[in-house]
């Protein structure tokens, strides 16, 4: 990647995140009648992510420089890149410094340009507020302070989208929608950062424990992955049932009937609690399940068991409360199906590796049983 390239999108590998803002708004909004808010919604969603995001990822590339060049995969991570030739990089960092700078600014404006600078400036406090205290945690070598923040942008992300299609900041609906989508955020994060931890795994061994005593909150996090079945594929077993992913799972599955509540409308609190019991036995189920077909089918039976629940509710609110289970157990079993590797490439193959990991399911819908 170039450096102008960088400067123009920092962390391109995490393109899949420019989607939670819009995703929210839109199904928010078709629900509550407010998708002519679509020009607000389009501006926020360019300040939190194409600004105060980037922005905020400058900072931890710059903070991180160093370590991110030394990674055996620096070529597919679209960090701050080398300077040409292998020459100090002082003038890389000091032009993102100053494209930082440049960014934070245009926010502030842009949000008063359509009379939204209260929110412009929450989201600013509230992103570099975050990362502040991650880290100084970080910093420090708090692990596990560290995992609980980490998808704290995530929940930004969707709560901004939220807010765009009428729903208050200080709401029980928004606190349902972060709660859900910060700990789908940390699962996602989490999984991912154990396969980093496997990135270095074919290195020279000094190359290797220097790289994981550098990030103690991504080298704990073998602690509960399962023997490597080949490519890199470490998530793929079970591992450790009680591990930090799989309790952010649970904490998405207890929270997402409350989301697609909040969105739809209200129902009697024993329908939200059947649902909400379907969705954390079914999560139970999955995290305790043995690779990508049991996974698969769990996704699938757990889907249809909400929908039978939610018979007691209306068609429009069946559908809410269906999509963040499914946001869920999609998202799980494609990673745990991945390889560091395959979460580094370009969104049209990742896509496809997501599609594979469910293949099982739709083999065994036909009748053929793939073995190993």
């Amino acid at each position: 990647m170039s450096l102008w390239w960088y400067l123009l999108v920092p962390r391109l590998d995490g393109w899949f995140k420019w989607t939670i803002c819009p995703g929210v708004f839109l199904v928010v909004a078709e629900y509550r009648g407010g998708l002519g808010a679509w020009p607000r919604m389009l501006v926020l969603w360019l300040v939190l992510d194409w600004l105060i995001y980037a922005a905020r990822y400058q900072w931890n590339d710059i903070r991180g420089y160093a370590n991110d060049l030394a990674h055996v995969h620096a070529a597919r991570r679209t960090r701050l890149p080398a300077a040409a030739g292998g020459g100090a990089g002082h003038r890389h960092v000091v032009l993102s410094r100053g494209v930082l700078a440049l960014r934070l600014a245009l926010a502030l404006a842009a949000a008063a340009l359509v009379g939204d600078l209260t929110m412009g400036a929450v989201l600013l406090a509230g992103v570099f507020g975050t990362a502040g205290v991650y880290e100084w945690m970080r910093s420090r070598g708090a692990v596990t302070a560290v995992w609980l923040l980490i998808g704290t942008g995530y929940g930004i992300r969707a709560v901004t989208g939220a807010y765009a299609a009428g729903v208050p900041l200080a709401s029980a609906a928004s606190l349902a929608i972060f709660a859900y989508f910060a700990a789908v955020g940390a699962m996602f994060c989490l999984l991912s950062w154990a396969l980093d931890a496997t990135s270095h795994d074919g290195a020279p061994a000094p190359v290797r424990a220097r790289y994981l005593a550098s990030k103690p909150h991504v080298a704990h996090l073998l602690h509960y992955t399962a023997p490597d079945p080949g490519g890199g594929r470490v998530l793929l077993g079970r591992g450790r049932v009680i591990a930090p992913w799989n309790v952010a799972v649970l904490v998405a599955a207890g929270t997402g009937p409350a989301v697609g509540v909040a969105i739809a409308g209200p129902v009697p609190m024993a329908v939200l609690a059947l649902v909400t019991l379907v969705s954390l036995l079914g999560a139970g189920v999955l995290v305790a399940a043995q690779g990508s077909v049991a996974r698969g089918m769990v996704t699938v039976v757990v889907g249809v068991a909400l929908a039978a629940a939610g018979v007691l509710l209306d068609t429009g609110t069946v559908v809410a409360v269906i999509l963040p289970w499914g946001l869920l157990a999609i998202s799980y079993t494609g990673l745990r199906a991945s390889s560091y590797t395959a979460i580094k490439r370009p969104p049209r193959q990742w896509l496809t590796r997501l599609s594979s990991a469910h293949r099982p399911t739709a083999e065994l819908s036909r009748g053929h049983l793939p073995l190993g």
